[in-house]
């Protein structure tokens, strides 16, 4: 697992393409005020990483962003099993995937979009906005 420290208040799960638009969401979170952000870099897909369950009560909120497709992507799983281990510990957690757009590339891996990373953020901070649906808990 790799970091990408800025700060403790909010992290940002993620692995491959995920992983630039976090950090570019990382950015403007902090060019607009929130400088506690932090990108986790997280290899396991299969399930949460013993690194990953130890890091994450560090953080007030858990924002995890997958690539893949929502209803398709393996943080919905690596997530539950995270609050089963009580690695989240409240409610300021949630999940958002791709949206489900077409994708040249194949049909489970798209792109998440830096803005949705950044309204989730800022929802999940309880900095204002509400809930699009966009992931599952």
């Amino acid at each position: 697992m790799e970091f990408h420290p800025t700060g403790k208040r909010l992290a940002i799960v993620t692995y491959g393409t995920g992983v630039v638009t976090a950090i570019q969401a990382q950015k403007e979170l902090k060019d607009r005020g929130f400088p506690d952000v932090t990108v986790i870099d997280s290899p396991y897909l299969s399930s949460a990483s013993q690194g990953l369950l130890k890091a994450l009560p560090n953080y007030d909120s858990v924002l995890f962003v997958d690539i893949c497709k929502v209803g398709q992507h393996p943080f919905a799983s690596i997530a539950l099993e995270s609050r089963k281990n009580n690695a989240l510990k409240n409610d300021h957690w949630d999940v958002i995937g791709a949206a489900a757009t077409y994708n040249p590339l194949g049909q489970l891996t798209t792109f998440v979009s830096k803005e949705d990373v950044v309204s989730e953020a800022v929802r999940l901070l309880g900095l204002g906005g509400e809930k699009k649906g966009k992931g599952k808990k």
